[in-house]
């Protein structure tokens, strides 16, 4: 995490500046409804953005992510941080964690460890490695899906208006 911004997400202005981006936090739906592009449109498919872009770019949707294990782990993820820190600095000098989101690609990094805490029993630490063909497939599915879906949205508004998005075949 950069230093100073642990609070950014309460700021209007860091809000406004985000909603029609594909963050760390919708990489992964992004990346599956890109690869969707790649097969003809299905009525299934056109629902899959319809949703997509209600909750994403308009926050319109009504389903948020409150399952009792997802609130656990939002509400804990710190302390899980915190204990993983304690546990490993007793093995590595100045060892420490970083929040991270899709630096594998941005930064260059050829590996990160990924890190799994449950209050019961010691945390699970797994090197996940750089993987080139997924970056690659990745960055190809979300760019096609702002140019084909996201970008069209912006200027037609049309999910906001209970009508099917434009789909772009470029």
């Amino acid at each position: 995490m950069i230093p100073n911004t642990e609070s950014q997400s309460e700021s209007i202005e860091w809000k406004a500046s985000r909603w029609f981006r594909i963050t760390a936090s919708t990489a992964k739906r992004a990346n599956t409804l890109g690869n969707l592009l790649k097969s003809p449109l299905t009525d299934a498919s056109l629902r899959k953005f319809q949703a997509y872009i209600s909750s994403t770019v308009w926050n319109i949707s009504s389903f948020m992510y409150t399952s009792p294990d997802m609130l656990y782990g939002i509400e804990n993820e710190d302390k899980a941080r915190d204990d993983y820190c304690k546990l490993m600095a007793t093995k590595v000098p100045d060892f420490k964690v970083e929040k991270t989101g899709f630096w594998l690609a941005i930064m260059g990094l050829n590996w990160c460890d990924f890190v799994m805490w449950s209050p019961i029993g010691t945390p699970n630490v797994e090197r996940i490695r750089r993987d080139e063909q997924l970056i690659r497939d990745m960055i190809g599915n979300v760019t096609s899906l702002w140019h084909q879906v996201i970008a069209p949205e912006i200027f037609e508004m049309r999910v906001p208006r209970k009508l099917k998005p434009i789909i772009l075949d470029l």
